[in-house]
């Protein structure tokens, strides 16, 4: 959400308060003297450069490997550029809606074009995720189907593979949460809506996912679980800077962030080790208990 240059707001705003920094995005729009509206069309375009930065840096590479290897390897090419942009539109899904979301409630005469992006984006991924994964069990282990549309569907049991659009209504409540009941100090009943409302949104994702358990394995449920009990008391933590933010509550949030951070680092190192066939996890002739995503299809 880094802002253009030109996009400036001179007008004063007095129902604005620097108190709810921690939560309220409307505040980066503040700090940069940049109008209410002008962070949505920032972040969109910020967002469309990064795309395409990414973009072409892969097609040059491909075309360098292309030229190194032969062209059997294209199909490959092709397939990460697909895999690339997909994970790209999952990461972007929750702050495009979230900004939407609030850009729609103060952007005023030009909230047409926020409305419209959430409802077609806002569909438009989960309904691309179970397009890619619904009835399609005989594609789903397929190289060529999970190299591009993996991402919809790696992480979870077979069993399970079209999970990730409860992930993204998830995503979505909150991000409409949060950003339709953005507002200044003046009206506390949004303020305690914006934090206890997606607090709930992902205590009931807790139990959901403690049911179903819907991953490959132990290390990715434990991931998603313990990094929203860290984004409760995140958020929660919005609470108590509500009316006097101090800096101890400011470093104690990125301290959580920081945990959370090395979560998903481990995470990482654990699936890298999981597909490099070391055993990280259980005995070495314990295979049939082994959950990872190696062993599982092996098996």
């Amino acid at each position: 959400m880094i802002p253009l240059p030109g996009y400036f707001d001179y007008e004063v705003h007095s129902e604005r308060s620097t108190a709810r920094a921690t939560l309220d995005y409307e505040q980066f729009g503040n700090g940069n003297d940049s109008g209410i509206q002008q962070v949505w069309y920032s972040q969109i375009v910020w967002a469309a450069i990064a795309f395409g930065g990414f973009t072409v840096v892969h097609l040059i590479y491909a075309f360098v490997a292309s030229i190194i290897r032969g062209s059997a390897s294209k199909e490959v090419f092709f397939s990460r550029v697909l895999h690339m942009i997909f994970r790209m539109l999952n990461i972007a899904y929750y702050p495009f809606i979230l900004v939407a979301a609030s850009h729609t409630r103060y952007g005023y005469k030009s909230i047409a074009g926020s409305i419209i992006f959430m409802i077609i984006f806002g569909f438009g991924l989960p309904a691309l995720s179970i397009f890619f994964t619904y009835d399609k069990q005989q594609l789903l282990f397929k190289y060529g189907w999970r190299a591009k549309f993996g991402v919809f569907y790696s992480t979870f049991h077979f069993k399970l593979p079209y999970f990730q659009p409860v992930i993204l209504l998830r995503k979505a409540i909150i991000g409409l949460l949060i950003g339709f009941m953005a507002a200044p100090l003046n009206q506390p009943t949004l303020a305690f809506g914006q934090v206890c409302g997606p607090i709930l949104v992902m205590i009931v994702y807790i139990v959901i996912i403690a049911i179903k358990r819907p991953y490959l394995d132990k290390v990715h449920l434990l991931l998603d679980v313990g990094l929203n009990v860290l984004n409760i008391f995140s958020i929660g933590m919005a609470l108590t800077n509500y009316a006097s933010p101090s800096l101890i509550g400011d470093i104690i949030f990125l301290l959580l962030q920081i945990l959370g951070l090395l979560f998903v680092v481990g995470a990482y190192i654990h699936c890298w080790l999981a597909m490099e066939s070391v055993n990280c996890c259980s005995p070495p002739d314990d295979e049939k208990n082994n959950t990872s995503e190696l062993a599982t299809l092996k098996i």
